[in-house]
C-alpha cells in the first residue's frame, strides 16, 4: 500500500527491500574473515586436561620404569654380587630418566599453550609417535621379559601385568593424540595410519643427512649458519643413538649391553632410551634447519 501510494512499482519495491536487507560484499567478507578467525582461536585453544594427561603419563612411566630398574637389578639371579655393584647399576639405569621427563614436559607445553594446533606440528607428532615407541617396547620386556634377558625371570605375573598395562596406557595416550593430529592415508589404503608412519620413518632416514638453504651457507663453513647452528652434530648424534637403539638387539652378549651396561638382564628393555635419545636428536636438527631453535 505504501509502495502504491508513493507511485513505486510494487515488484520494484519488494525488489529494493530485499537489495537493502542483503550485506554488501565487503560486510560479507568481514563475517567470513571473523568466523575463520574464531576457528583458529578455537584451534589455538590450549587443552588443560590433555596437559595433565601427558603429566600423569610422564610420572607413571618414571615410576614404572624405576621399579622393574630395581626388582631387575637388586639381585642377580646367578651371581651373587656386591650390593655397591647393585646400587651403581640401578643408578645407571634410572639416568636415562631425565630424557623422558623432557619429553613429556615438551608435550604438556604444546598441550597447554596452543593445543592442537601446537599438536598437529611435526615436531610434536614425532615426539607423540617415539614415546609411543617406547612405550610399548617397554611393555613387551616387561610381560616378554625372559625373551629380553636371556631367559632369566625376574618379574612376578602380577608385577610383569601392571607394569606392562602403565606402559601400553602411555602408548595409547600418545597414539590416540597423533591419530587425532593427522589425516589418514589416501586411496586405496585409505583410513589406516601404519603407510603413513612407514613414509615418515623412510623420509626421515633419508632426511637424516643435514641440509642447508642457501641462506644458511656452506655447512663446511664453520663461520656460517649452517656450520654453527648445531644442525650436523644433531645429525650425527641422532645417527649414533639410532644404531645404539638397533644394536643391542641384533648382536649378541656382551657386545649388546651397549651403551647402558646393564648386562643381560636390563639393556635390551633400555635400548629404547637410545631411540629416544634419536628422535630428540632428530627434533632438534629439524629446528635448528628451519632456524628454530630459539
Amino acid at each position: 500500500a505504501a509502495a502504491a501510494g508513493s507511485g513505486i512499482h510494487p515488484a520494484l519495491a519488494s525488489t529494493v527491500a530485499v537489495v537493502g536487507a542483503q550485506r554488501p560484499p565487503s560486510a560479507r567478507w568481514s563475517m567470513a574473515v571473523r568466523r575463520s578467525s574464531a576457528a583458529t582461536a578455537a584451534a589455538k585453544e590450549p587443552v588443560p586436561v590433555l596437559g595433565n594427561a601427558y603429566t600423569a603419563a610422564g610420572a607413571a612411566t618414571v615410576a614404572s620404569w624405576t621399579a622393574c630398574a630395581v626388582v631387575s637389578l637388586s639381585t642377580h639371579p646367578v651371581l651373587s654380587l656386591p650390593v655397591r655393584h647393585n646400587v651403581l647399576t640401578i643408578a645407571q639405569a634410572l639416568a636415562p630418566l631425565p630424557l623422558g621427563v623432557a619429553f613429556f614436559k615438551a608435550l604438556r607445553s604444546a598441550a597447554n599453550a596452543a593445543g592442537w594446533s601446537r599438536l598437529k606440528s611435526a615436531t610434536y607428532r614425532r615426539l607423540n609417535l617415539g614415546m609411543a615407541a617406547a612405550s610399548l617396547w617397554w611393555a613387551a620386556a616387561a610381560w616378554w621379559g625372559p625373551a629380553f634377558a636371556v631367559g632369566y625371570r625376574m618379574y612376578s605375573t602380577p608385577f610383569a601385568f601392571t607394569a606392562a598395562v602403565v606402559h601400553v596406557a602411555v602408548a595409547v595416550l600418545c597414539l590416540g593424540v597423533w591419530v587425532r593430529s593427522v589425516a589418514a592415508s589416501p586411496p586405496p589404503i585409505g583410513g589406516h595410519y601404519l603407510p603413513r608412519i612407514v613414509r615418515g620413518c623412510m623420509g626421515s632416514v633419508w632426511s637424516l643427512a643435514p641440509r642447508a638453504a642457501s641462506s644458511a651457507g656452506s655447512l663446511d663453513d664453520p663461520d656460517s649458519q649452517g656450520g654453527q647452528d648445531g644442525r650436523s652434530e644433531y645429525a650425527a648424534v641422532c645417527a649414533l643413538f639410532l644404531w645404539f637403539a638397533i644394536m643391542p638387539i641384533v648382536v649378541s652378549f656382551p657386545l649388546a649391553t651397549v651403551p647402558m651396561i646393564l648386562g643381560k638382564r636390563f639393556s635390551r628393555p633400555a635400548s629404547a632410551w637410545s631411540f629416544l635419545a634419536a628422535v630428540a636428536a632428530y627434533v632438534l636438527k629439524d629446528a635448528a634447519e628451519r632456524d628454530r631453535l630459539d
